[in-house]
């Protein structure tokens, strides 16, 4: 099964105020690569791009003007000598995302059709005024794009109300993030017949005997975006099983209560309670969803013969596994308060946004 096709605007990962990643909307846009091909319109990659060295510029005038820059003896030279395209290149070889940079397949075709729009103030173009182009080389390139591959599956991420109005009346599909992918996107989740064909053949060669209907009661998606399932009788045994979202494909299984797993962790009420409790949730950690890590990160907080042994390694690192994946999925307030709690040495994906050139 081929995978679908994600075009992206400049306003859904745009990262102009950080120097981290070159792309930004991490929360959604890694969960949403894990399942699609991730495509830049040219104009997206050049805006981006630009946005981060103008960026860079500003920080670069701030470090010029901050006197304590003379203490670790930079001179102003080597401060001019920093090249921001490098940087920017730097940064986008090293983006964890996968990503194509798509350009406009037959250009004068494209601009005849954008003076179009632009005279006649038809969408993206705003009614009146000429406000729009970029969003109209963006549009001509997913349109030129479609019909180059006429079988592909594409998706649009976009704020832009012209834009979506642009492909309200065609195959182009609207998201403004994960969920509304994950909610459109249908083909690779438990629907798929093979899939479910996958997994029983998984499990038995696993040698699980659970009762079980075969469609799942529940499933959900983990903080790494990864499908987790739950199967068996609604009043019965029931059975997690994670599969990968990329690869569509089985990965594990537990038997474990999740819910009863929490609730033990709730209920510790002394110090060799909490090293075990910890230890049973850490191991299941990669079957929770974002609501259950939230419900896992209050007992943390409020739970006082958990939080006192916050100095032990076994507590430490499944508080600091906590907080990388509330950072991850941008529970920015939660992140902060596991890392008080705990004492961690750590920033949130934010604040690290915010860090001085």
């Amino acid at each position: 099964m081929p995978r679908p096709v994600v075009f992206v605007d400049t306003n859904a990962v745009d990262n102009s105020g950080s120097v981290t990643t070159f792309l930004g909307g991490r929360n959604d846009l890694e969960k949403i690569a894990k399942r699609a091909d991730i495509k830049l319109p040219v104009v997206v990659y050049d805006e981006i791009r630009k946005h981060i060295k103008t960026f860079l510029a500003g920080q670069k005038r701030s470090f010029k003007t901050n006197p304590h820059r003379h203490i670790l003896n930079i001179s102003d030279k080597s401060i001019d000598d920093v090249d921001h395209d490098e940087m920017v290149s730097k940064l986008e070889k090293s983006e964890s995302v996968k990503f194509e940079v798509v350009e406009l397949i037959d250009e004068a075709s494209a601009y005849k059709e954008i003076y179009h729009y632009a005279i006649e103030g038809t969408p993206p173009f705003e009614k009146s005024g000429d406000k729009g182009f970029k969003d109209a080389l963006i549009a001509k390139t997913i349109d030129q794009y479609d019909a180059k591959n006429p079988d592909a599956e594409i998706f649009l991420w976009t704020n832009d109300d012209r834009l979506k109005e642009y492909f309200s009346n065609t195959e182009i599909q609207i998201i403004d993030g994960f969920q509304k992918f994950d909610q459109l996107y249908s083909e690779d989740k438990m629907e798929d017949e093979l899939l479910l064909d996958r997994i029983w053949s998984y499990l038995k060669d696993e040698g699980v005997n659970i009762a079980s209907q075969r469609e799942p009661l529940d499933q959900w998606q983990n903080y790494e975006g990864d499908i987790v399932s739950i199967f068996g009788e609604p009043n019965g045994d029931k059975l997690s099983l994670k599969v990968s979202s990329s690869a569509r494909e089985p990965e594990s299984y537990t038997l474990q209560s999740l819910d009863s797993t929490i609730d033990v962790l709730s209920s510790v009420g002394s110090f060799s309670g909490a090293h075990s409790a910890v230890a049973e949730v850490d191991s299941l950690f990669s079957y929770f969803s974002i609501d259950q890590l939230r419900t896992i990160t209050e007992i943390m907080t409020t739970n006082s013969q958990i939080y006192a042994i916050g100095g032990d390694d076994d507590i430490a690192q499944f508080a600091e596994r906590l907080f990388n994946a509330l950072d991850s999925n941008e529970e920015d307030e939660l992140a902060i308060e596991i890392r008080n709690r705990y004492g961690l040495k750590l920033s949130t994906e934010e604040e690290r946004a915010q860090l001085p050139f």
